[in-house]
């Protein structure tokens, strides 16, 4: 029975799966068919193992016996779902910890997943998908993640009452994956499902949960209004529960609104406010969003300094509980606050190690926004080959990924680089182009606002995708003079 473990285990764990009895271990370890680790430190305890070849031998024998090999996975599983149970509850558990076990721990989870597909045991992944998406959600895991929701979905039957708690989880993880992922339309697509689908963590958390996701697609693609709704139904929610950690999270998503809108003093309100509960409460993982969001604020308001101080905080917090997928915002914000401040060298530095990090756990409208951030560098430097190299995967993310913020952003820098290259005509027109589009966003308008694109003449707006594909075209052109490997940004979309 104890082939049915994966990874390495504890006595108690094998006690508790009835895989062997504390007597029988011992004796299986004195004999060398049980590999023992001793304990990594104090408070740890001895990890203990099969030899690969002897646990596929005892593999085979248990598989001989498929009445027994259905119960010692049964009871894998159930122990499996035990080891996760502590960690239910992100926003209240020690996440360092919650973290470090889920990682050491996949392989045995992922066994039991797989266990639990085939007997078509809806309770378990309704219980253990939401751990799993925290896991591939804070890693900047996606795409597995992804794959294995996707994966499980055909298992369940949405007409079949036991297994719509399934389905819901695994909707509601794909959605919020594919929005992590800049996979917009896709996650808007999940929007239906996982709104009507029931809940699976009690009504409260997810319905929650839904607004959360709904509020986010609209407030990259869809009304302000509607995201406001969903965010501040969420709130009330949370409040009407006494769920203090749950308002802290879904104030700091009307605060993005805010931002969005130019209400400033409303927003660095909001943001320390959740801050401050945040801390209270021991939800890192929101902290530092919200310290990469408070951090980005006050810099718009020209306070560098503040900045560097709260975004320098977030890093360090990313380091120490492991969230791989938070850090790159911090890095970028961090860039963007020392340009501000006068550090160019050190803003640099910062940015290109962002788009190293944000391709390997981070999202991909953060690396289109960050390649701008070092066209703009180059500009600033008076280095118009350069820019042209790196604007031109910016615009060509930014246009895959059909986010109106980044895309908008993209063509002013574009409109920057054709002004740097004596063409006031050209950059003009993609100035009145953003400033005519619906979704601009007040700080963009600001940053027009109190540049030297204020100073061009008045232009008429030209079709956004006709633009798009022109600046693309003209960046490429231009790129190509520049060969430079250190700084190639080849991105494909």
């Amino acid at each position: 029975a104890l082939s049915v473990f994966v990874a390495p285990y504890t006595a108690d764990h094998a006690v508790q799966a009835g895989a062997a009895t504390l007597p029988v271990l011992a004796r299986l370890t004195d004999l060398g068919l049980v590999e023992s680790t001793p304990a990594a430190s104090a408070g740890h305890a001895t990890q203990f193992g099969l030899h690969p070849l002897v646990r596929a031998y005892a593999a085979e024998r248990l598989a001989a016996q498929p009445v027994a090999q259905r119960a010692a996975q049964e009871r894998h599983a159930q122990a499996v779902r035990r080891r996760l149970a502590p960690w239910q509850n992100w926003r209240a558990v020690d996440q360092r910890l919650a973290l470090a076990s889920l990682v050491a721990l996949l392989p045995a989870v992922l066994a039991a997943w797989s266990w639990a597909l085939a007997q078509g045991r809806g309770d378990f992944v309704a219980e253990v998908a939401p751990m799993l998406l925290n896991h591939y959600e804070k890693l900047g895991r996606w795409a597995e993640g992804m794959a294995l929701f996707e994966a499980a979905e055909p298992v369940f039957d949405e007409q079949a009452a036991s297994d719509r708690a399934a389905l819901a989880a695994l909707w509601r993880g794909r959605a919020l994956l594919l929005y992590r992922d800049g996979r917009f339309e896709a996650a808007a697509a999940r929007r239906p499902s996982a709104r009507a689908a029931p809940p699976t963590r009690g009504p409260g958390e997810s319905h929650k949960a839904n607004q959360k996701t709904l509020a986010r697609w609209n407030r990259m693609l869809g009304p302000q209004d509607s995201a406001q709704a969903e965010a501040t139904e969420a709130r009330d929610l949370a409040l009407s529960e006494g769920d203090r950690a749950g308002v802290a999270v879904f104030a700091g998503n009307l605060a993005l609104l805010h931002k969005k809108r130019g209400h400033y003093a409303d927003a660095l309100a909001s943001w320390q406010e959740a801050l401050a509960v945040h801390r209270e409460v021991g939800n890192w993982s929101s902290a530092c969003v919200t310290m990469n969001n408070l951090g980005d604020l006050l810099r718009v308001m020209g306070r560098p300094e503040e900045a560097v101080l709260v975004l320098a905080e977030s890093l360090r917090l990313c380091d120490a509980y492991g969230f791989a997928s938070t850090r790159p915002f911090a890095l970028v914000n961090l860039a963007k606050a020392h340009m501000l401040a006068g550090r160019a060298d050190t803003a640099e530095t910062l940015a290109l190690q962002t788009v190293a990090e944000v391709r390997r756990s981070g999202e991909r409208m953060l690396e289109a926004g960050t390649l701008l951030v070092l066209a703009d560098m180059a500009l600033r430097k008076g280095n118009v080959p350069l820019a042209a190299e790196r604007l031109a995967p910016a615009l060509r993310l930014a246009h895959a990924l059909n986010e109106p913020a980044n895309l908008l952003e993209a063509l002013c820098g574009y409109a920057r680089w054709q002004l740097a290259r004596g063409l006031p005509a050209d950059a003009a027109r993609a100035v009145a182009t953003v400033l005519a589009h619906p979704k601009l966003h007040a700080e963009l308008r600001e940053e027009i606002q109190t540049s030297a694109l204020a100073t061009l003449p008045g232009s008429p707006a030209a079709d956004v995708l006709a633009l798009v594909e022109e600046a693309c075209a003209q960046l490429a052109a231009k790129a190509q003079h520049l060969q430079s490997p250190a700084n190639t940004f080849n991105t494909p979309v």
